[in-house]
C-alpha cells in the first residue's frame, strides 16, 4: 500500500497500517533500549561490591557514626564546654563595662 496525497500543501496521508509499522517498529526500538539501558544498571550495579560498616565508635551496625550516643555525647558536651568559655568571656566584658560606668558615674557625683 502507497501513501496517498492530501490536498493540504504536498503533505501525505500515510495508510493505517503503513503507519501501525512504523509505530511498532519505534516501539521495538525503544524496547531495546530500555532492556540495554536495564542490563548496564544492573551490571553497574554487580560491579560495585557493597559492604556494611560498623559504628567506628561502637562497633555496631545498626546506626551510623552520627547516631551513635557516645558521639551525640561528646558533641554536646563540646558545644556546651564552648558555650561557658563565651559566656565567661561575656560575663568579663559585662563586668568591665559596668565597672567603667560605676567609676564615671562616682566621677560625675563629686
Amino acid at each position: 500500500m502507497k501513501s496517498q496525497p492530501n490536498a493540504k500543501g504536498g503533505m501525505y496521508v500515510l495508510n493505517e497500517d503503513i503507519n501501525m509499522k512504523a509505530k511498532v517498529a519505534a516501539m521495538a526500538r525503544r524496547l531495546e533500549e530500555l532492556e540495554m539501558k536495564k542490563v548496564q544498571e544492573v551490571q553497574a550495579i554487580s560491579e560495585t561490591s557493597v559492604q556494611a560498616m560498623p559504628c567506628s565508635i561502637c562497633q555496631s551496625y545498626e546506626h551510623l557514626v552520627e547516631e551513635c550516643l557516645p558521639f551525640q555525647c561528646k558533641v554536646v558536651g563540646d558545644f556546651v564546654g564552648d558555650q561557658k568559655s563565651i559566656n565567661a568571656q561575656l560575663n568579663k566584658r559585662i563586668d568591665s563595662v559596668e565597672s567603667t560606668l560605676n567609676k564615671r558615674m562616682d566621677g560625675m557625683a563629686k
